[in-house]
């Protein structure tokens, strides 16, 4: 396998779905010391597993590693760069995006009312999330990554079941609301909150989602007190 090969590997390895869950709690606290153990149990990662993402890191001098048995632990150096490389990687495109309009606010609040009772995971993000945290946006479709509780039911038919019972009209022009499948299911809820009634993914996914936007150094530029008030300083 060529050098090339090798570096491409490693960086699927890293940002890929269950292994970015260590990432984004480096970042979360990037001047924590971690232990394996604790990195693990937070991210529902096995010990192992967050052994080979700190490993990787360390080669690459983004993370500080101190083996020392029981007592060892990790530290990330870099931050700044490790997020810009992440970027680099990150490709929203790999998402499904479900466009739909809802014609009333009835229906739409009916829907949201089903997603909470029913335990279906969802956040809104993109252009819509910037909204709701700054003035720098308004009069866009809600975006949302959403994913049903149900383990037996493909995501096709969870959107047709949606459709029907809350009459969503699928459109090419003109959504209002825009269901995304998310490609990173367990990055995508990570760490989301809500934000003034709505759930918003965590500032991480945020600022992937949004960085290769049109405007998109607009929008972190607008957002910078948010991300450094949810602790995000590096950004």
């Amino acid at each position: 396998m060529s050098r090339n090969n090798q570096s491409f590997k490693r960086a699927v390895d890293i940002y890929a779905d269950a292994a970015n869950l260590v990432l984004r709690l480096l970042l979360k606290e990037p001047r924590r010391a971690w232990t394996s153990l604790q990195l693990a149990r937070s991210s529902g990662t096995s010990v192992a597993w967050a052994n080979h993402v700190l490993n990787a890191l360390e080669k690459r001098g983004i993370l500080e590693r101190q083996r020392a048995g029981g007592k060892s632990w990790s530290r990330l150096l870099k931050p700044m760069e490790l997020l810009r490389d992440w970027t680099v990687h990150y490709d929203f495109s790999k998402n499904t995006a479900h466009p739909f309009y809802v014609k009333t606010v009835q229906e739409r609040d009916s829907l949201f009312k089903y997603f909470k009772a029913s335990g279906i995971e969802y956040a809104a993000t993109g252009y819509y999330a910037v909204s709701l945290l700054t003035s720098f946006v308004s009069g866009v479709p809600e975006m949302f990554y959403v994913y049903p509780s149900q383990t037996d039911i493909t995501y096709d038919a969870f959107i047709m079941r949606l459709s029907n019972q809350f009459s969503l009209l699928p459109v090419q022009k003109g959504a209002n609301l825009i269901v995304v499948e998310p490609y990173y299911r367990k990055g995508a809820f990570f760490d989301s909150k809500f934000f003034n009634k709505e759930k918003v993914v965590s500032p991480i996914q945020l600022y992937l989602d949004i960085c290769h936007l049109d405007q998109g150094r607009e929008f972190i530029k607008e957002l910078a007190e948010y991300f450094h008030k949810e602790g995000f300083y590096y950004v």
